[in-house]
């Protein structure tokens, strides 16, 4: 972050962890709204939490199958069949 970003976030008493807080909040909401699963929130009370639900997203994702090009595909991927 530059200096003068830095000042003008202090300013605002926002420091680093409350935007990256922010953003990882942010992205949780949209991962849940892409899942149309925002009914997830019910396991999400306080910012610990959000690292379980990121968990069990991730657990979701590697379960699914998503199109990428093939320059994208890993070994394993192409050993799978795509």
């Amino acid at each position: 972050m530059s200096k003068s970003l830095t000042i003008a976030a202090n300013l605002l008493g926002l420091s680093e962890k409350r935007v990256a807080n922010a953003f990882w909040n942010g992205e949780l909401e949209a991962e849940l709204r892409e899942r149309g699963a925002l009914d997830m929130f019910h396991m999400y009370h306080n910012d610990g939490d959000r690292e379980v639900v990121m968990e069990h997203i991730d657990q979701l994702r590697a379960k699914c199958n998503y199109q990428h090009t093939e320059g994208d595909c890993t070994e394993d991927c192409k050993a799978r069949g795509k």
